[in-house]
């Protein structure tokens, strides 16, 4: 199968929204048509603006979070220019429209806004207690050492544009304090959201992969691949991964068809690409496995809420573990994938235990590994 080498969406978090959110980031970055980007930066828009509203599908708590992390952190990044054209728009409404006798547009490019930035930020900023008159003539003083000059005259338009500074800070301040950091869980995923997942993964890898050659077998190769990137249940996953696998070892076993010779000489000259294309996808199982044998030999129950989300690191690499050395003894990556479970936590490794050989067994019997010509 050929594919270019555009990079794949990455998702802030696991989930079906955060998922979404990743696809249509990537699509408007690629969009020519404007019409059509400002289509799907409005569906950004409304997809985030969900991550502020309670409750919030569990499967999306993750995502809202950080959402919700992020837009308080913007907030104070954000807080110093948006101070300072409040300062200059409280200014202007003191004196009827100019500063200095002049009416200077806030977006002009010959626009000095360095001092007003300064300005606003210290009476945004002002410590608990401080006085009117002491905030104020704290900011004047930012305003002239930012402007290089001495600090303007104390003057009620001064006065004015702290004043707003201050009024329009706060009311910042409240409605985002009204948006707890912590979602409320309860609410179900939107209804279409995993539709229009799929619809945009699909359309991606229709243009991305494409068949390795002419042939019945190469179309049903690329087919399955395609099906692979759009797919979220974890059986789906291996039933695919297995079938990809089975057309990988008919293309290097006699006899093969005439309609199939161009796709199976491809695959015996030392095709990679295919392997590297659904490494996430094998991650994905690997993992699971890994998981499962962790709560079997530890004996606490495994938790299918996290196997629909998001696992914690340590089993990825683990499961990488299982598969970078198909040949390798089982006791031997037994003990590298413990070891390595432990490097990850930071924990004492977990017990050997038959559980954690039968997943070893189970990711190379099922999952793809390197052909050895």
């Amino acid at each position: 199968m050929k594919r270019d080498h555009t990079l794949d969406p990455k998702p802030i978090a696991k989930g079906p929204s955060a998922a979404l959110e990743a696809e249509l980031r990537l699509e408007y970055h690629y969009m020519e048509d404007q019409a059509g980007k400002l289509a799907i930066a409005d569906e950004i828009g409304k997809l985030v603006l969900l991550a502020h509203r309670d409750p919030v599908p569990e499967e999306d708590v993750e995502w809202a979070r950080l959402h919700r992390e992020r837009k308080a952190l913007n907030l104070l990044g954000a807080r110093r220019c948006n101070a300072g054209e409040w300062a200059y728009e409280g200014y202007l409404a003191s004196t009827g429209g100019t500063f200095e006798e002049r009416s200077m547009p806030w977006k002009s490019p010959a626009f000095d806004h360095e001092p007003w930035y300064d300005f606003g930020d210290r009476v945004a900023s002002a410590p608990e207690g401080e006085s009117e008159d002491e905030t104020l003539g704290a900011a004047l003083a930012a305003f002239g050492s930012r402007a290089g000059q001495p600090a303007p005259a104390l003057s009620e338009h001064w006065l004015a544009a702290a004043r707003v500074v201050r009024t329009k800070w706060e009311d910042r301040k409240d409605r985002a304090s009204k948006v707890p950091l912590d979602p409320v869980k309860g609410s179900v995923v939107p209804p279409g959201t995993r539709e229009r997942l799929r619809e945009l993964r699909m359309r991606r890898a229709e243009l991305k992969i494409l068949p390795l050659a002419p042939g019945p077998s190469a179309a049903r190769e690329a087919e399955l691949a395609r099906e692979l990137c759009c797919t979220v249940d974890p059986a789906e996953r291996e039933a695919l991964l297995a079938e990809l696998l089975e057309l990988d070892r008919r293309a290097k076993q006699d006899p093969i068809s005439e309609e199939d010779a161009e796709w199976a000489r491809a695959h015996r000259e030392g095709e990679r690409g295919l392997l590297r294309r659904i490494r996430a996808a094998r991650s994905e199982i690997a993992a699971e496995f890994a998981y499962r044998a962790y709560c079997e030999t530890e004996g606490i129950p495994v938790d299918e809420k996290a196997l629909a989300t998001r696992l914690p690191d340590a089993f990825y690499w683990v499961g990488d573990r299982m598969i970078d050395k198909p040949e390798e003894p089982e006791q031997e990556t037994l003990a590298a994938a413990l070891s390595v479970y432990a490097a990850c936590t930071r924990k004492e490794p977990p017990r050997p235990s038959e559980a954690w050989l039968v997943a070893i067994r189970k990711v190379r019997e099922v999952l793809p590994k390197p052909h050895k010509p």
